[in-house]
């Protein structure tokens, strides 16, 4: 299954929950959302699967406090081997509000130009508030855009979600 490809902790307010990705599990990818029992037992909690074979759903997870109140907005899971319908491996970042540990699916971010390989969502990362407004906000990696130049999209924070067109 290759659980364990990447983790990260998410807070919901006092309870913490430990999130792994399985970028190969049913070929589509996965991401398993644990917390741990009375017994110190991990359980699991909730799952996501990617939508496409092959996308490597779950090879990059990313968690955002959108508005610093020390609380997890979003989970961010990249599949940077995503394939739109014309052009291979253009990657995607889905994008998921966390409830008690229960992942609630937000849509997704697509680089603007969505060039082909350019494998949008191989890296991604959380940053403070770049543009003032309060809103901490979020940078995805396109490594291999522009014919191997590659590029990076900055996406702006706003209420407890991120903006879906980047600023550059």
């Amino acid at each position: 299954m290759c659980s364990g490809y990447s983790v990260t902790s998410v807070t919901d307010g006092p309870s913490e929950f430990y999130v792994a990705g399985a970028p190969r599990a049913v070929h589509k990818g996965q991401v398993l959302v644990y917390s741990i029992n009375s017994q110190n037992q991990p359980v699991i909690i909730d799952s996501q699967r990617g939508e496409q074979i092959g996308s490597y759903f779950g090879s990059v997870l990313c968690p955002v406090n959108v508005d610093t109140d020390s609380v997890t907005d979003l989970l961010l899971v990249g599949a940077p081997m995503y394939m739109s319908e014309e052009k291979s491996e253009t990657g995607r970042v889905y994008l998921f509000a966390i409830t008690k540990g229960i992942l609630s699916n937000q849509g997704s971010l697509e680089g603007p130009s969505a060039s082909e390989n350019a494998r949008f969502g191989t890296a991604i990362i959380a940053v403070p508030d770049l543009n003032l407004d309060s809103f901490n906000d979020v940078v995805v990696g396109a490594p291999l855009e522009g014919n191997g130049q590659g590029a990076i999209y900055i996406y702006y924070g706003e209420g407890k979600t991120l903006r879906k067109q980047s600023s550059q």
